[in-house]
């Protein structure tokens, strides 16, 4: 198990993306608390992100954050803005075989999404 940053306050406004600063800071302030680990990771709340908030990440020393993109990762892919499978209780055995297979990465580039 790794812990890494997220918000303090669980938001991201993209009107204020300097927000993003003292989220951050204020987020790795607790989390020093928990872990020895370099907090270099961050996922984005709510599927909230944008390519604003990159400068404050890198600032930040964060080396890649998450989106709730579905979908895999290839070489090139910004590493600010990687996809990933959103997994829980609503995702059914069938469909996260079929995401981790490939299935439905085929499916989505077949249909244009």
């Amino acid at each position: 198990m790794d812990i890494q940053l997220h918000t303090h306050r669980h938001r991201l406004d993209l009107d204020n993306v300097a927000a993003l600063d003292e989220e951050l800071s204020d987020n790795a302030i607790r989390l020093a608390h928990m872990t020895s680990a370099p907090l270099e990771h961050f996922c984005y709340p709510s599927g909230v992100w944008s390519e604003a908030t990159w400068p404050i990440l890198s600032k930040h020393q964060v080396r890649s954050a998450t989106t709730i993109v579905q979908g895999f990762n290839y070489t090139g892919a910004p590493p600010f803005g990687l996809k990933r499978l959103l997994d829980g209780e609503s995702v059914h055995d069938p469909e996260f075989e079929a995401e981790m297979s490939g299935f439905f990465e085929l499916k989505r580039r077949l249909l244009g999404r």
